[in-house]
């Protein structure tokens, strides 16, 4: 049954011109990606797109690309990804091009061969609310820019933050910011159903991504930075009724090495009330940031679970003589 479903709709795609089966405006339409690109390594499996390396055919730059399943079919007007393409600022990673197929939408970015927000925690030989300070201030310039150009992130997790060294210098760069300002109404509700803790209170009272909604997410960050834990536990539904009712502590343990400026910064970003929460430009004016006033009390056990949590996966080539010895065997059978 599901194979004479999977033909009637390619058969229904067939029937369609480009401009029918077209999701984004702006984007390249091919039959297939492949026609264009080498796909190389699977980067990251996710539950509603995979993540791979990939080549312009004939260029060794090395690109990611998000590789996002078509559901259904559209029933909203083009997005146009022409304001996402042209963003360039050195917190974000560059959007390449948009491609897209039948039924398949790919997001081509630089590649970053780098270990993410949690991973750097992770690696941080002595780990201080000035490490999350100074990196929170990256984030607010990124964000900052995005913003001015009325682009909105909507999936600011440690894992979509990674980290390029420059001149030997850590620079963090975010990325997967396309996604949302290029998604439906349906895939905002799969995104907020899958990261419960990071949906800000006006997203579950219908509102769409917006600024706000990027600084509660950031809160949302910050504050696991600070402790390994999230403000919300619970069913879904149990987080999402904190969310709204703003049940928010600092009194736990986990706050106790943590100083008044970082506490303040966390919960004026988590304010349910959109005008009273922090924007960028307040941001960068509160005191945990611009005054850089914080403890220096290592933050050691929130770094062991944050890193226990995120670890570094590194990849291995093939040794030669190992490939020898495998060629060597394959004469000997064939012999």
């Amino acid at each position: 049954m599901a194979e004479e479903e999977q033909q009637q709709q390619q058969q229904q795609q067939e029937n369609l011109s480009t401009e029918q089966l077209r999701w984004i405006g702006g984007s390249t339409f091919v039959d297939k990606f492949e026609d264009i690109y080498d796909l190389d390594k699977l980067i990251n499996h996710g539950e509603f797109a995979d993540v791979y390396k990939c080549r312009l055919k004939n260029r060794q730059t090395m690109r990611a690309v998000k590789c996002i399943p078509k559901r259904g079919n559209r029933k909203t007007p083009l997005k146009n990804a022409s304001h996402v393409t042209q963003l360039d600022h050195p917190n974000l990673v560059v959007l390449r091009e948009i491609v897209e197929t039948p039924s398949q939408i790919y997001i081509v970015q630089d590649y970053i061969d780098g270990p993410n927000l949690f991973q750097k925690i992770g690696q941080t030989e002595v780990y201080t609310e000035h490490d999350i300070s100074k990196y929170c201030l990256q984030i607010l310039k990124g964000l900052e820019y995005m913003h001015e150009h009325q682009v909105y992130h909507g999936k600011l997790h440690g894992e979509n933050i990674v980290i390029r060294n420059v001149e030997n210098e850590s620079k963090l760069c975010l990325v997967d910011y396309a996604y949302s300002n290029l998604c439906t109404r349906d895939a905002i509700t799969l995104l907020v159903n899958a990261s419960p803790s990071f949906c800000a209170p006006e997203l579950l009272r219908g509102d769409p991504f917006s600024a706000s909604s990027d600084m509660w997410q950031l809160g949302i960050l910050v504050y696991f930075c600070l402790t390994a834990s999230y403000p919300f536990h619970g069913t879904q539904k149990k987080i999402f009724q904190k969310i709204l009712n703003g049940n928010i502590e600092y009194n736990s343990s986990e706050w106790e090495h943590i100083s008044a400026n970082g506490k303040s910064f966390v919960s004026k970003l988590l304010k349910v009330n959109v005008p009273e929460r922090l924007t960028v430009k307040q941001a960068f004016s509160h005191p945990w940031i611009r005054e850089k006033v914080y403890r220096a009390e290592t933050l050691s056990e929130a770094q062991a679970k944050i890193a226990a949590a995120h670890p570094i996966i590194v990849e291995t080539e093939p040794n030669p003589a190992d490939t020898q010895t495998e060629e060597d065997d394959l004469d000997k059978n064939e012999d």
